[in-house]
């Protein structure tokens, strides 16, 4: 990943940090680099850079390779790097002198990563950098996951806070035809809040209480009652296992699948010709979307190419 090719690092400062609801912290980057950034919105990816442990941002060659600059820094220099999904991009305003800026919504919770806590304490002016799409780069750069197939009318989505911000910005983009179905699992249900409008949507919030993160989620799925995502095709009484759905070690591998993405380039594929009524898009602690993925695939008859899955976190390790 280079900073002259596909991707490259923006440096930006906080202009504003605000708690939205309990569980999210919402912060406003700006940065003049930011009218290079190839925004494409739905749950698209970055990889945001904080100050080390010691306060500061190490310069990482943001026109060259960033990525090599990183890796050559020891354990004690690397900035932290965590994933995030941008929730709003707003270019430069010559008119009015207004600089372009980049939102993104924090998850909180008591034990937070360097991420979370990062964004508690933020105060305009603090330094931080992104790395995402570079908008200058003619090729497709789309690091996302939203990628139902053509026909798909029937939509569901499945996540905890980790996604939250992902649902939000995918429900911003759809088709308002679409009949949509949302299943959370939320350590607060007020956090649902961060969705904003959902007319049009069914959202159900199932509250974690004080059961292993996931549980309620998976609960809630194996007792969905939508024949979009149960064909006939497959007994609820058949078989527990799927000859077409290997296991995942959790230990070994990232669970992690997009149909529809071009495997030699990652990104979405050209010659896609994915049919599908129904579309399931997963993502969350990772055991349970794996339990989940099993649900709709190899117990509900879902096809595997209309399923997406992406295992963001595992309860009990940090994001490497």
């Amino acid at each position: 990943m280079s900073g002259l090719g596909a991707y490259r690092l923006f440096r930006v400062r906080v202009a504003a940090a605000e708690r939205v609801t309990p569980g999210f912290v919402r912060v406003k980057f700006t940065g003049d680099e930011l009218d290079e950034f190839g925004f494409v919105g739905i749950d698209q990816r970055v990889k945001l850079l904080l100050p080390d442990a010691r306060g500061v941002l190490p310069e990482l060659h943001g026109g060259g390779d960033w990525y090599a600059a990183w890796c050559a820094l020891s354990a004690a220099e690397q900035p932290p790097m965590r994933t995030y999904t941008p929730r709003l991009l707003r270019r430069a305003n010559p008119a009015t002198g207004e600089p372009a800026s980049l939102v993104i919504d924090f998850a909180w919770h008591p034990n937070p990563g360097p991420a979370a806590a990062w964004a508690a304490a933020a105060r305009p002016g603090d330094l931080a950098a992104i790395v995402g799409p570079n908008g200058a780069y003619s090729a497709n750069t789309r690091a996302v996951g939203w990628l139902p197939p053509r026909d798909a009318t029937r939509l569901l989505l499945v996540g905890d806070e980790s996604s939250l911000p992902a649902i939000a910005a995918i429900l911003e983009d759809l088709d308002a035809a679409a009949s949509v179905r949302v299943l959370l699992e939320l350590g607060d249900p007020r956090d649902v809040a961060l969705l904003g409008d959902t007319d049009g949507v069914t959202v159900e919030v199932h509250e974690r209480g004080g059961r292993h993160p996931g549980d309620a989620l998976v609960d809630a799925v194996r007792a969905l009652d939508d024949p979009a995502f149960a064909p006939a095709a497959r007994a609820r009484s058949g078989p527990t296992a799927s000859p077409e759905l290997e296991d995942v070690d959790l230990d070994a591998t990232v669970l992690w699948e997009v149909p529809g993405i071009d495997p030699e380039t990652g990104m979405p594929a050209e010659d896609d010709a994915r049919s599908a009524r129904a579309y399931a898009w997963l993502a969350g602690e990772a055991d349970a979307i794996k339990r989940i993925r099993r649900e709709l695939v190899a117990e509900r008859g879902m096809p595997r190419e209309a399923v997406a899955f992406m295992g963001y976190w595992r309860f009990g390790r940090a994001e490497r």
